[in-house]
């Protein structure tokens, strides 16, 4: 996004000087227009040029060059401000370690949850709500979900390595963990790690943040993740997501 906005601002940047060097030709007679085109690196546009115009002053052209300045900076803070969620343990698009993968189901992980950490949640937010799913696993379509922890407290910015343990006690205070698809094998709503099927290529863990306008989503005590989710999705002021990967 970021070399997006700056091919856009040095774009504008050159169409102020070629309108400076136009400016500066001598004016012919009549009012006559002409019809330019014009190549600015890789990027064509028409300029129509009245001949009769006065020259752009160095007021005016400083003027431009402050209004493209502008947008990069205005760009660049909304940016800066943007929700994000991040992990120490794995970088975006990364592959899980070992000590995050299942124990069980033929895999020899620590079965850990990784430590997340996240920055600028929408105003307002009143509580998180925190979903982990694998879009991959070989399920006829529904995927599978790893993780759900909801009523997370709005003062909350981070989830310690390990925390999604079947008491949860390393949460964040008042947080509640949801049943995932792993209840059935391991008996607790608590997180359970990667173990896709040999062979089929790494599966993709999308870890999705939301950001709820409520401080607390009222589920049914046998509530599934899937629900959970709907009513996260329904609540949302904002969510940002890290994805990790793991399997080949």
């Amino acid at each position: 996004m970021f070399a997006l906005d700056i091919v856009m601002v040095t774009s504008i940047i050159r169409r102020v000087e070629l309108i400076f060097a136009m400016s500066k030709r001598r004016h012919k007679p009549g009012g006559a227009h002409e019809e330019m085109s014009h190549m600015t690196g890789s990027e064509t546009f028409p300029i129509t040029k009245n001949l009769n115009a006065p020259p752009c002053t160095k007021g005016a052209r400083v003027g431009l060059y402050l209004t493209a300045a502008g947008f990069l900076f205005a760009t660049l803070s909304v940016q800066a401000l943007a929700f994000e969620l991040t992990s120490p343990d794995v970088k975006p698009g990364g592959v899980m370690p070992e000590k995050f993968v299942f124990n069980g189901l033929g895999c020899h992980g620590g079965n850990l949850s990784p430590a997340l950490s996240w920055t600028n949640p929408p105003e307002g937010t009143k509580s998180f709500a925190l979903m982990v799913h694998d879009p991959d696993a070989q399920t006829g379509g529904a995927g599978i979900w790893h993780w759900a922890v909801v009523n997370i407290p709005a003062t909350a910015r981070s989830i310690a390595e390990g925390a999604g343990t079947a008491d949860g006690a390393k949460l964040p205070a008042g947080s509640h963990q949801v049943t995932n698809d792993y209840a059935g094998l391991t008996n607790s709503p608590g997180w359970g790690g990667p173990c896709p099927a040999k062979g089929v290529g790494p599966h993709q863990y999308n870890f999705t943040l939301y950001a709820l306008k409520v401080e607390k989503l009222d589920l049914p005590p046998n509530a599934t993740s899937s629900q959970a989710g709907f009513f996260a999705n329904l609540n949302a002021l904002g969510k940002a997501t890290l994805t990790m990967s793991y399997g080949g």
